[in-house]
């Protein structure tokens, strides 16, 4: 509390897991603005999560093999890199989500970790995070630290270090970038969102088809496997967000009058089917799909491992249920795909330039890889299945939910009744897994047309949290108080 000195204060809370808030906070003298004290309090457990992601790439636990040391390594590479972004906060910068995208220009972004795997398969961390401050960090703290010499006009001078700022490529996006703008991403990494993606799904298929008990320790029980395989079954799930923000998407800058910058633009459409056609090989069976070998080794928990937030939910009871999990990350595509204000997005853009996609094309097209697809048979039938009843559901949810434009509104319909005429045109007679897929998503049509407002959004099943902190339900987005904290995940 002494106000003479900056403090970094390690905080260890209570609760498993431990997954807290971490804070850059200021202590301002009003009549100058001038920065008195800076307190920076993180969370002392805040390397859990890169832990069980190191754990999960590595698989380190070999028998009668010394543990590595690698999981560490990366898991205080994110604390240093933690500690310099809250630092960061109490010297007055904010978050810059665009900064990835130029070779990590910035400790004030959310990282994702950089992983690389080797032509023999095998994981390389040796980038895993930055190791320094970034060149926006450094022009930002010219521009608000800079002092001048008696005589220089100081705004000029400042417009000036602005100019070569904009001049070496740097752009700045806090937290407003919001659902539109495909470069302002938390967690996300590289230049180009979309081969990230498939990069990062090509990793996780290669890891997911040799995934074993190598990722846990000697001793543990089998089901702990449960843990470390959540992070890489959704390895990708963060970049989903970045490269669905191209579709319906907006580059814009906070463009000051005559400052050279443009103010906005719409994705060009190429890129914007690129995007569509990444996110749906996230989705399809084998992306979803589980090696039978590993199903086979997760079990039902023993008694001192009760079930918690770090492991999927599921539909059979106390067994581990590999179509839940699919569950949860189908449904985390197609909650952007199909999100309420990127279709407002997608009918705007289209009115005001045809090249641009528009919804109805999208659905189409979403529709013609799913539903009215080719039906796939036994795991990765069912697979298509809870993929197809998502799409659904969420198209449902599109046309009923009063939050959506109504043009918006009215396109699902037009999709839902297509849709309609062309399932009712398919049902055979007898039991079968076909007709059992058909009646239902009738069902679910008439049920709609009945009473719509049952089909306002309701979650799926809710993927266990991935980012280094934070709770189901909470919106990862940071907030101020009254001295100008900043609020970290």
């Amino acid at each position: 509390m002494d106000i003479r000195y900056n403090v970094v204060n390690w905080v260890n809370r209570s609760g498993s897991p431990q997954r807290a808030f971490s804070y850059g906070s200021s202590y301002i003298d009003p009549r100058t603005g001038e920065i008195i004290k800076g307190v920076v309090t993180p969370g002392s457990d805040r390397h859990r999560e890169d832990y069980l992601i190191a754990e999960g790439l590595l698989q380190p636990y070999s028998d009668g093999k010394p543990i590595s040391t690698r999981m560490q390594e990366m898991a205080l590479a994110r604390i240093r890199q933690l500690s310099a972004h809250e630092i960061g906060h109490t010297l007055g910068l904010t978050h810059n989500f665009t900064a990835s995208v130029k070779d990590r220009a910035s400790v004030m972004d959310y990282p994702f970790p950089r992983v690389d795997m080797r032509p023999d398969g095998s994981i390389d961390l040796s980038e895993v995070y930055a190791k320094d401050i970034g060149g926006w960090d450094k022009r930002a703290i010219i521009w608000g630290y800079s002092d001048f010499a008696n005589g220089i006009d100081e705004n000029a001078a400042l417009d000036a270090i602005m100019k070569e700022t904009l001049a070496q490529g740097y752009t700045y996006i806090p937290d407003v970038g919001g659902m539109a703008h495909p470069r302002a991403n938390q967690w996300d990494d590289g230049a180009d969102p979309v081969a990230q993606l498939d990069k990062l799904m090509s990793i996780r298929r290669r890891l997911l088809d040799r995934f074993s008990e190598n990722a846990i320790q000697q001793g543990q029980p089998m089901a702990t496997i449960g843990e470390v395989l959540v992070p890489i079954y959704l390895l990708h799930r963060y970049q989903v967000e970045a490269v669905a923000k191209s579709l319906g998407g907006l580059y814009f800058t906070h463009a000051v009058k005559n400052d050279g910058q443009q103010p906005t633009a719409m994705v060009d459409p190429a890129e914007q089917w690129r995007a569509f056609d990444a996110l749906m090989n996230t989705i399809t069976p084998k992306a979803l799909n589980l090696p039978e070998t590993l199903i086979r080794k997760i079990p039902p928990r023993p008694t001192g491992y009760p079930s918690g937030i770090e492991i999927f939910n599921g539909h059979t009871g106390p067994s581990f249920d590999p179509i839940a999990a699919a569950e949860a990350a189908a449904a985390n595509t197609l909650s952007y795909l199909l999100n309420g204000e990127r279709a407002a997005r997608l009918i705007e853009y289209q009115a005001r330039d045809s090249r641009q996609p528009g919804l109805l094309a999208v659905i189409d097209k979403l529709l013609d890889k799913t539903l009215e697809g080719a039906p796939a048979y036994g795991y990765e039938g069912e697979l298509q299945l809870l993929v197809d009843n998502l799409v659904l559901k969420y198209l449902l949810a599109l046309a009923a939910d009063p939050k959506n434009a109504e043009n918006v509104r009215g396109e699902a319909l037009v999709e839902i009744k297509g849709l309609r005429s062309w399932m009712a045109g398919r049902v055979g007679a007898g039991a079968s897994k076909k007709n059992a897929a058909l009646f239902f998503g009738l069902s679910q049509i008439d049920e709609f047309e009945k009473s719509p407002d049952k089909f306002v959004p309701q979650p799926a099943l809710e993927m266990p949290p991935g980012a280094p902190i934070g709770m189901p339900g909470i919106f990862d987005a940071p907030c101020g108080n009254d001295n100008g904290a900043q609020k970290d995940f």
